[in-house]
C-alpha cells in the first residue's frame, strides 16, 4: 500500500506542475524551462538523498545499475521532459497528459517481458480504464485555433503584444506528446531495472538528474544553446520554480513508488494525473485551455480504473 500512496501522491504533483508547465512556456521556452528546472531539481535531488540516507547506500547499486539510472536520466529527466514542454505549449496541459495514458499498455508489456512482472486481473482491468480516458479525450478532437478567451495578465506578454490566448497546435502537439510518451516509458523500465525493490528511489532520482543536468551544462559552453536562454522574463522564472519543484517532487515520488511496487502498478496510477491536471487547469489555467464534456468523462473514467487499481 505504500507503494500505491507514494504513485497517487506523485500523479497529483505531475498535475499541479502541469500547469505551472504551461503558464512558464508560454512566457519563455521550452528550453529555458527544460535548463532551469533540470538544474534546481538536482540540487534538490542531493537534500533528498541526504535527507533519507540514501546517499550513504550508493555502493548497494552495481556498475550496470548506475549506467542504468544515467541512461534513464537522459532519456526522461533530459529528453522526455523537453518533449512535454514543447507539447504543452503546442497545445496545452490536458492533452498532453492524456496522451501519456499510452505509457500504460506500452510501460505493462516491457515490465512484462522484461522484468517478469505478472499483473493481476484488476490491476490490468484499471489500466485498461485508465489508458481509455485518453482515447475518448483525443477522438474527434475539436480543431480550435485559439482559446476562447483572453488569458491571465501574467502570460499575455509571452503570447504576442495583442494579448491574444495561444494557437492550438495539434499536429505538433500530438507529435511532441507522443515522443514524451515513448521516453517516458523507457526510462521508467531502465528505472525500474536498476534499483529493482532496494527502496533507494531517492539516490535512483538523484544520478539520474546528476546525468541529465551534466549533460545539458556541458552544451552551455557552446554559444548556439546559451543564447535562446537569453532574456527570459521573470514571469517565466517565476512559473519554472514553481515547476522545478513540483517535478523534481512528482519525479522523486515516482522514482520512490517504482522502488516499492511493480511497474504494472505504479505507472498508470501516476497516469491519473490527467484527472488533477483537468481539475486544476479548471481552477487555475481555464482561460488558457480548450476544455468540455469530453475532457470531463475521460477523468471520470480515469477515476473508475484507479479504484479498480485499489481493489
Amino acid at each position: 500500500m505504500t507503494g500505491i500512496a507514494v504513485a497517487i501522491a506523485s500523479s497529483i504533483s505531475y498535475g499541479l506542475n502541469n500547469i505551472a508547465i504551461r503558464r512558464g512556456v508560454l512566457a519563455s521556452s521550452a528550453s529555458f524551462g527544460l535548463y532551469f528546472t533540470v538544474f534546481a531539481g538536482t540540487l534538490f535531488a542531493v537534500v533528498a538523498a541526504l535527507v533519507t540516507g540514501d546517499l550513504f547506500q550508493a555502493g548497494v547499486l552495481s556498475v550496470t545499475d548506475w549506467l542504468l539510472l544515467v541512461m534513464a536520466g537522459l532519456v526522461q529527466i533530459m529528453l522526455g521532459r523537453y518533449c512535454f514542454f514543447k507539447a504543452t505549449h503546442a497545445f496545452g496541459a490536458p492533452r498532453t497528459d492524456l496522451v501519456q495514458g499510452l505509457q500504460i499498455p506500452a510501460s505493462i508489456l516491457l515490465a512484462m517481458a522484461v522484468l517478469g512482472e505478472r499483473p493481476e486481473a484488476s490491476s490490468l482491468a484499471g489500466a485498461g480504464l485508465i489508458m481509455f480516458s485518453g482515447v475518448v479525450m483525443v477522438s474527434g478532437s475539436r480543431k480550435p485555433t485559439r482559446a476562447r478567451q483572453t488569458p491571465p495578465a501574467d502570460v499575455a506578454v509571452g503570447v504576442d503584444s495583442a494579448r491574444r490566448a495561444p494557437d492550438v497546435r495539434m499536429a505538433e502537439g500530438y507529435g511532441y506528446a507522443l515522443a514524451s510518451m515513448g521516453l517516458y516509458t523507457g526510462a521508467g523500465v531502465l528505472f525500474k531495472a536498476a534499483i529493482g525493490d532496494t527502496g533507494l528511489g531517492t539516490l535512483g532520482g538523484l544520478i539520474a538528474y546528476t546525468s541529465a543536468a551534466a549533460v545539458l551544462g556541458a552544451s552551455l559552453l557552446l554559444k548556439r544553446y546559451r543564447d535562446p536562454l537569453r532574456g527570459a522574463s521573470m514571469r517565466a522564472a517565476r512559473w519554472f520554480t514553481a515547476t522545478a519543484i513540483l517535478s523534481f517532487l512528482a519525479n522523486t515520488l515516482r522514482f520512490v513508488a517504482l522502488g516499492l511496487a511493480p511497474i504494472s502498478v505504479v505507472v498508470p496510477l501516476i497516469r491519473t494525473s490527467a484527472a488533477f491536471t483537468f481539475l486544476f487547469s479548471l481552477l487555475i489555467n481555464r482561460r488558457l485551455e480548450t476544455l468540455g464534456v469530453r475532457e470531463a468523462v475521460s477523468v471520470v473514467l480515469s477515476l473508475a480504473g484507479l479504484a479498480l487499481i485499489l481493489l
